[in-house]
């Protein structure tokens, strides 16, 4: 015995994704298996459902497909995928009804949230939509003050509020109304206040139209007043008005008369006689009122003007209903309105009393009764009610017979009502130019309305079918304003059609701007004169057929009155081909070729395609002997779709290269490949993919170890890269590879297999190298050698892609070869440079050698010279010293002066030897003369011994006694003068 039952699916009405659901669990329920499940589903789906499932799959069976697929074809049939910005569109402008809970608006929230994909956010975006959709303005302020409130909470405190004020409310009307009318004016008070709109502070009005005591009032004399029309005697719930909206505030409930923002202030006034007996209440800053008296000064219409109107309508506010005591003259101001002045402040419409008005005919006028028109259904009911209305309000009057009738003409307002009367606002007299319906009429013609294109003009690209039709729609009501709008919208009008697929084209952007153009520089229509005579335009082309309908003046001209335009339909271009269509022995021929049924249509195709020939010869030998519609297409689509031809097909053409990005930085992304086994090795070939800097390195084995240590020596110089590109090798593919690259934060890229392209970089690296070493063979040279020799110069050459050499790129600076030396040496330049600096300088040059007595700079506190030895040079001008306290000191030749007699500056000759310091001249340019009576001074050394004859020059010279001489300056000796400054002189 079966557990439960599945009925059958209603196409029509009925949800397929709960009803597969539920055959889910009916399977589960009754075990039944797998293979029997297709079987059931066939079984209980009924008839119109299984039509569908043949027609969706044909020419397959459904029992041809798994359960999976039966159910995905007709789920994306019945409920396909909607669009997630369409039904987000949908949750977003959801808001509370009228008369709907706080629980009923929370389930259509997560309803309509089922197709938003709002993932993790879902709960916040139902909480603000809840909080910002909530009809009632006191739970939003509450949730409002609430810190980082939850969905959940946001829903419990609004129905506890919820709850609360229901039961105030039923609290409120139960004090106030007697007997068992409590319990049924509490039901209607949540719906009177929600109606109503909430007041100030507290949420409730007392002025308001849904207001009062279960939208009903009671005057002094306990008559019950409707507060949906105002009637008498009739409650709210059985008034024929509660379901029309008010004119004034769009609300539910109440007719405009009765609508609470008639009043100045929303709380003022209210009416007397039917409408109440009590006053309303206004806002007094806050302040709550108090049973003290009040004076006003009462004024009478004798003394009120016009600029006093709104202080007088103006009435005292507070946050609840308080009664004060008015008194004038010693009566009481409510009581005397209601009793004397009932009318005054009803609301309704008003009563001419100046006299008899008179209505004038022409002589000779005769009655004309016209017959009533038939009225839609759905119009009948609100005809009826606002005949009602007007008959109530005293309008019109009801009559036995009439010699003068005229139907109807009902037209529906913006509020739902009717209008069963004229308009007068829309009427305009003495005017050169109306605008009217879209179009501006005056005396030259009709032409579009600015306003209304502007709307055209400022339309964005459609992103969708629903787009297009929409745009369509605006620009066809200007249509007969434009010559060929056919032609023109031709390939918008294709985005239309059900076989054709979303792409929207140049062709389509291109007639998107165009019709736009067209219609904001569109001509002047010209109006319809029926004495003119008429002139009928036309062409047609393979898009469409269009025509002029112009009229002819006196003068001869012609001015086009309306513009058609039509599109052709895809079909209609072959309608004509019907005709060349016979039966010849049964079977229906065009020309030589036998229209084939659609039974026979599959027979045929597999003949045609039997010895599986490509798609041009079958369609060849098809045009021979058949035809149906679409035959080219089904043949296509079973060439395409043979295994057997896939099997043997050729390789597709080379997709167009596409190239890897350029890195950033030099050493980024390495791409690495083998070469080899060449000559018996094999060599790991590495390329930089920004520098192109080629690395080759000999391989003892191809294992991943191996492959390790040589990264590890090329990265030890260049730094680890980002990613490295390999192919699919077992080297590349190891685990010890991976565990190499991963530790070294190194990303690993494998190229496809057997695509030796995609590692283009590597490859052509590859390609070099074999090419050095097949060269190398035959001249019988090193390989290694050669291989060396030539990533030398490679890297050195400018790369035709980087325009910049490898060297440069990685390392900042080209690489010293062989052919810099055919380049002129700059050192000794330089040196000449920098030797005429230290000459121009103007400095003296100062001899010392080690063992050299010196006085040096002290510049601690108290002496300011010290004795020392020099103990050292530890370079061309700083000397380390041996002081007397036997401390090491160091100091600038120029904080050293000597203390023997061979001490004396030597001055510096025009040429100094290079091979000495700075310092130090040689012995053959500096000549110390000899003392009084001497011999001259010997030449210097050999150039051999000069830099030995050179430091022992200053020392024997000083031993000799030698006085040294200073050479001519090169500049003549300055004479400087004391300055005399003006007046100075003559005192003295």
């Amino acid at each position: 015995m079966s557990i439960g039952k599945i009925g059958e699916f209603d196409v029509e009405n009925g949800n397929w994704s709960l009803y597969c659901e539920r055959l889910h669990m009916y399977f589960e329920a009754n075990a039944i298996k797998e293979d029997l499940q297709l079987p059931t589903l066939i079984a209980v789906v009924g008839e119109a459902t299984y039509e569908l499932m043949v027609n969706l799959v044909s020419p397959k069976s459904p029992s041809q497909l798994k359960l999976e697929e039966l159910v995905k074809v007709v789920q994306d049939h019945l409920q396909p995928t909607p669009s997630i910005l369409a039904e987000r569109y949908r949750f977003r402008q959801r808001r509370q009804e009228s008369g709907e809970s706080v629980i009923q608006y929370v389930a259509v929230l997560k309803k309509l949230s089922r197709f938003c994909d709002f993932g993790s956010a879902l709960d916040d975006n139902l909480r603000d939509q809840f909080v910002c959709g909530l009809s009632m303005d006191v739970i939003r302020q509450r949730l409002f003050a609430e810190e980082k409130i939850q969905f959940s909470k946001a829903i419990s405190l609004a129905c506890s509020l919820e709850a609360a004020e229901r039961d105030a409310a039923a609290v409120e009307v139960g004090s106030r109304t007697p007997g068992g009318a409590a319990a049924e004016a509490a039901v209607h008070k949540m719906a009177a206040l929600r109606s109503a709109g909430a007041g100030s502070g507290s949420g409730r009005r007392a002025g308001g139209g849904g207001g009062g005591d279960s939208q009903r009032e009671r005057t002094s004399q306990g008559t019950v007043v409707c507060a949906c029309c105002g009637g008498n005697n009739h409650d709210s719930k059985v008034c024929r008005y509660k379901r029309l909206k008010c004119g004034r505030c769009n609300v539910v409930g109440h007719l405009r008369k009765m609508c609470p923002g008639n009043q100045q202030g929303g709380g003022a006034w209210r009416g007397g006689g039917p409408r109440g007996e009590r006053a309303g209440h206004g806002n007094n800053g806050g302040r709550r009122a108090t049973s003290s008296y009040a004076n006003f000064v009462a004024q009478t219409d004798s003394d009120h003007s016009e600029e006093e109107e709104p202080m007088f309508q103006m009435a005292l506010r507070s946050y609840k209903p308080v009664s004060m005591p008015v008194t004038v003259d010693g009566k009481e101001l409510i009581m005397e309105i209601d009793t004397g002045h009932k009318n005054v402040l009803d609301g309704g419409l008003g009563r001419y009393t100046g006299g008899t008005a008179r209505l004038r005919l022409r002589e000779g006028a005769e009655p004309v009764f016209c017959r009533a028109r038939p009225l839609p259904f759905a119009m009948r009911e609100r005809v009826d009610l606002e005949l009602d209305a007007m008959l109530r309000d005293g309008i019109i009057e009801p009559v036995d017979c009439s010699d003068w009738a005229t139907p109807l003409v009902p037209i529906n307002k913006s509020d739902g009502t009717l209008r069963l009367c004229a308009d007068f606002k829309k009427c305009v007299f003495m005017a050169d130019e109306v605008v009217y319906l879209g179009f501006i009429i005056n005396k030259n013609g009709v032409r579009p309305d600015p306003k209304k294109l502007e709307a055209i003009k400022e339309m964005p690209t459609p992103t969708n079918v629903t787009e297009v039709r929409a745009f369509l729609g605006m620009v066809n009501f200007y249509a007969k304003f434009v010559r060929n709008i056919s032609d023109i919208l031709y390939p918008l009008y294709k985005l239309l059609r059900k076989q054709m697929r979303w792409s929207w084209t140049d062709e389509c952007e291109m007639a998107f701007r165009k019709v736009k153009e067209v219609l904001l520089s569109s001509e002047v229509l010209a109006h319809y004169d029926p004495a003119l005579p008429l002139v009928l335009t036309c062409d047609a082309s393979a898009r469409g057929v269009g025509g002029v309908l112009s009229q002819r003046d006196a003068r001869g001209r012609e001015r086009a009155v309306a513009y058609v335009s039509l599109e052709i339909d895809q079909l209609k271009p072959y309608y004509n081909r019907r005709h060349e269509l016979y039966d010849e022995l049964g079977c229906v021929m065009w020309g030589h070729r036998v229209i084939i049924p659609q039974s026979c249509r599959e027979v045929v195709m597999r003949e045609l395609h039997e010895t599986h020939m490509g798609i041009v010869k079958t369609k060849a030998i098809a045009r021979s002997y058949v035809w149906w519609p679409g035959l080219d297409e089904e043949i296509e689509q079973r060439c395409r779709a043979c295994e057997v031809c896939a099997e043997v097909a050729p390789a597709p053409p080379a997709a167009p290269p596409s190239p890897w990005r350029w890195p950033d930085r030099a050493y980024e992304r390495v791409h690495l490949d083998f070469l080899g086994p060449i000559g018996g090795k094999v060599y790991l070939v590495a390329v930089d993919a920004r520098s192109k800097w080629i690395e080759v390195f000999l391989m003892t084995r191809t294992t991943s170890d191996v492959t390790i240590d040589k990264l590890r020596e090329a990265w030890a110089r260049w730094g680890l890269p980002k990613q490295v590109v390999t192919d699919n090798g077992p080297p590349f593919t190891s685990e010890s590879f991976e565990n190499f690259l991963s530790s070294n934060g190194v990303r690993h890229i494998f190229t496809p297999p057997y695509h030796p392209a995609s590692n283009g970089a590597a490859e052509n690296a590859v390609k070099i190298i074999k090419k050095v070493i097949k060269k190398a063979n035959c001249e019988n040279k090193r390989v290694d050698v050669a291989i060396q020799r030539f990533l030398l110069n490679y890297n050195n050459t400018p790369h035709s892609t980087t325009g910049e050499s490898p060297a440069k790129l990685l390392q900042g600076r080209s690489l010293r070869c062989r052919l810099d030396n055919l380049k002129p040496d700059r050192t000794a330049k330089v040196e000449i440079e920098q030797n005429k600096q230290v000459v121009y300088s103007g400095g003296t040059v100062r001899g010392l050698v080690t063992g050299d007595e010196v006085w040096f700079r002290e510049y601690r506190p108290g002496r300011k010279w010290s004795k020392g030895i020099v103990a050292g040079r530890s370079g061309r001008s700083d000397c380390t010293l041996e002081a007397a306290d036997g401390s090491r000191v160091h100091r600038h030749i120029d904080q050293l002066r000597r203390r023997s007699r061979g001490s004396m500056v030597c001055p510096v000759e025009s040429s100094m030897d290079d091979t000495r310091e700075v310092e130090q001249a040689s012995s053959s340019q500096v000549q110390l003369p000899a003392e009084a009576g001497g011999a001259p001074s010997e030449q210097g050394p050999p150039a051999s011994e000069a830099p030995a004859a050179a430091e022992g020059a200053p020392a024997a010279g000083a031993a000799a006694g030698n006085d040294p001489t200073p050479s001519s300056s090169r500049y003549p000796v300055r004479t400087r003068k004391p300055v005399v400054r003006y007046g100075w002189g003559e005192i003295d």
